[in-house]
């Protein structure tokens, strides 16, 4: 069999697989399960901000919901979750500063690796 034609054979079967698994997934997703809506993950968010008053822990300033970013201390790529105990509110810049200096480490509230 030519290089050309396994090629072609294999993104067949791929793209079927492919077929396959989202017609699954679509079907598992309208059976029970209940989806959530992008209004709950906001409100969660805000509440965050909310409860530390807009105020960044990083630098102490003032934020607005625009500015203000939610930071979860031990990444949820390493088994974070977002529970409250895990995410704080930081200013945009802060936040970035941040995961540039540091990358993925787990963090205090104020910004200090751990």
């Amino acid at each position: 069999m030519s290089r050309r034609r396994r090629k072609n054979n294999y993104r067949r079967s791929t793209k079927k697989n492919y077929k396959q698994k989202t017609k699954r997934t679509y079907n598992n997703s309208r059976s029970k399960k209940t989806r959530t809506s992008t209004k709950s993950k906001d409100n969660w968010k805000k509440r965050v901000k909310d409860e530390q008053n807009y105020i960044c822990l990083v630098c102490g300033k003032e934020g607005t919901d625009q500015s203000l970013n939610i930071h979860h201390k031990k990444a949820k790529s390493r088994g974070g979750t977002n529970s409250r105990e895990n995410v704080v509110a930081w200013h945009r810049r802060c936040h970035n500063n941040y995961h540039e200096d540091y990358g993925n480490r787990v963090s205090d509230d104020y910004g200090n690796p751990i």
